[in-house]
């Protein structure tokens, strides 16, 4: 029986895409890093969380400020090492929702973060208090108005209802 040209294309066809599908599957073996993100600034992938170059350059110029002698091999595994354990870290706090949770993590991102604020704003203003303060409350209000914000009591009745006593 001869096969019609129509079945030969085909099959050339199937032959074809199963070949790629087979050169692909060996890449992603062979290079699975490579295939993981289109991101050439990523050094590292942590349950889904990147280390980026940047950050790595930055861990190695502070360890650099402290080191007597020049940086090795052991030197370059050991920030890696800490910053993997750091991303750990915070995936752990982000996971055990710490930031709801415990009051002092709270406390201390907040802090970090309005420190952050304000320093972004002394860098473009004057960096008096005043402008510090306004560029926390000009972000706050930012943050407000992309927020879904749903009251379950409305704000006028706040005090009464938690001043009621249980009955």
């Amino acid at each position: 029986m001869r096969l019609s040209k129509k079945s030969r294309a085909n099959r050339r066809s199937l032959a074809l895409l199963s070949l790629g599908s087979l050169v692909g599957i060996l890449a992603c073996l062979v290079y699975p890093k490579s295939f993981l993100t289109e991101d050439a600034s990523v050094i590292a992938i942590i349950n889904g969380g990147v280390i980026r170059q940047a950050e790595y350059q930055r861990a190695i110029a502070l360890f650099d400020q402290n080191k007597r002698g020049a940086m090795n091999a052991k030197d370059h595994e050991l920030i890696l090492d800490r910053l993997i354990d750091e991303e750990l870290l915070v995936q752990l706090a982000i996971s055990s929702d710490a930031m709801r949770s415990n009051p002092d993590v709270r406390q201390r991102a907040l802090q970090t973060l309005l420190a952050s604020i304000q320093s972004k704003s002394a860098t473009r203003a004057d960096g008096s208090p005043e402008q510090s303060n306004l560029a926390i409350k000009l972000y706050l209000e930012r943050l407000r108005k992309s927020a879904d914000i749903e009251w379950l009591i409305a704000p006028e009745n706040l005090p009464a209802v938690f001043l009621e006593t249980p009955k």
